[in-house]
């Protein structure tokens, strides 16, 4: 799927897009959709559920930027975190791009490659449980059984 959105003008934009596009590419690595700005548009493509919601960051951007409150690089993920765990209703056909995990699927809220990080091994599901239960959890075992 793909979606155009209009850009604002002058320091809006660079509010919305970021310095060097930066927050361009934190949504796209976080979301997984290709996002590119040209002349005044903003153009938005991958599955449908992914778009819907890198269109939600966008509008978020656009309020801040206007409201003449710039978001930090640390309140855009957090903005992009919350909107992930928030259903998001399809929109138009999906082009058969596989869609992120529900977000009632256990796991923790932290993003690699546009994927939500899970637990693989009933261990490892422990060590999540613990991480949300307590503010300080430290782990110790051999390397390679998904401490990091």
């Amino acid at each position: 799927m793909e979606l155009n959105l209009s850009l604002p003008q002058g320091n809006d934009r660079v509010a919305v897009t970021g310095v060097a596009e930066q927050n361009l590419k934190i949504i796209r690595e976080s979301l997984g959709v290709h996002v590119s700005a040209r002349n005044g548009s903003l153009r938005i493509s991958g599955s449908s559920q992914a778009v819907g919601r890198a269109a939600q960051v966008i509008t978020r951007l656009s309020e801040a930027a206007s409201q003449q409150a710039p978001m930090s690089r640390q309140v855009l993920l957090d903005t992009i975190a919350s909107i992930h765990r928030m259903p998001v209703p399809a929109m138009g056909q999906d082009d058969g791009a596989v869609n992120d995990p529900q977000p009632s699927t256990p796991g923790l809220d932290v993003y690699l490659g546009g994927r939500r990080v899970q637990a693989l091994t009933p261990t490892q599901e422990q060590y999540l449980q613990a991480i949300a239960a307590h503010d300080l959890t430290f782990c110790t075992g051999p390397a390679g059984t998904g401490k990091t």
